[in-house]
């Protein structure tokens, strides 16, 4: 069978969404879910959507999931990761086995709610019990959580965060949290923020306090910042001995070290 070339942009998405509905008149049970995946067909996306909408209310699951994507994909109502995510995860805890990898991978990469290991271990490993096409994902994502920690999965999230002007106090937050768990990444980038100013307001004490801490307890990223600082700072912080340690530190690593702006 030919696959048919799309002629204009965004028609192989449009073609996709259609798919779905196709697909989900195979999957579906029930007169009212099958007329939406109809209406899903057919392009008329708002009609389904309030199907779906109201079978959710009706703790329908398969409507519960197809709302997520609603709201994931902006089909038939505007996106919302936060209601597409809390669709998912009403669909994974009322017993709809395929919302378990996907809802573990929301909690591991904080997509329309903050990270939580715990909880992406949890439907991970419900979703590798199951003999379905997201088994292997689902194992894969479970040696990557083995490999990382809650503290790398709350510094992704912050990043996010900073791209969001509406979000920097929260980012801000996150980091301040971190560091002063003894996080020697987030210590480097609370002293960042206190330098540049960006969820709170500037401070260069507190970021030169902070960049030391980062330093002294490991943090590489720290080393030539602080060296630089040390070296170039006026008369009464100069300090020529600590900038050469420093210096002599960030020499000795490997790759590129990033080199955050000075303001003192």
């Amino acid at each position: 069978m030919a696959l048919a070339a799309a002629s204009e942009p965004g028609e192989w998405q449009q073609q996709g969404r259609q798919l779905i509905g196709q697909i989900r008149r195979q999957l579906f049970s029930g007169d009212v879910m099958q007329k939406a995946a109809q209406y899903d067909s057919e392009g008329r996306f708002e009609e389904s959507f309030e199907i779906y909408l109201a079978q959710t209310q009706q703790e329908n699951v398969q409507a519960m999931n197809a709302l997520s994507v609603c709201y994931e994909l902006g089909v038939g109502v505007e996106e919302n990761a936060q209601k597409a995510f809390f669709g998912l995860k009403q669909a994974a805890e009322n017993g709809l086995s395929y919302a378990y990898y996907p809802l573990a991978y929301r909690y591991y990469i904080s997509d329309g709610t903050k990270p939580n290991r715990e909880k992406a271990i949890y439907w991970a490993q419900k979703a590798a019990c199951l003999e379905n096409a997201s088994t292997q994902d689902a194992c894969t994502l479970l040696e990557k959580l083995q490999q990382t920690t809650e503290d790398n999965l709350w510094m992704t999230y912050a990043a996010k965060c900073e791209e969001q002007p509406e979000k920097q106090t929260e980012a801000f937050q996150i980091y301040q949290k971190l560091a002063q768990a003894k996080n020697p990444e987030a210590m480097y980038w609370l002293s960042y923020w206190y330098q540049e100013g960006c969820g709170t307001e500037q401070n260069p004490i507190e970021a030169m306090r902070w960049l030391n801490c980062a330093a002294e307890n490991g943090e590489q990223l720290a080393y030539y910042p602080l060296a630089w600082l040390y070296a170039n700072a006026d008369a009464a912080q100069q300090d020529l001995q600590k900038a050469l340690y420093w210096a002599e530190k960030a020499a000795c690593v490997e790759g590129e070290n990033k080199k955050m702006p000075v303001r003192f």
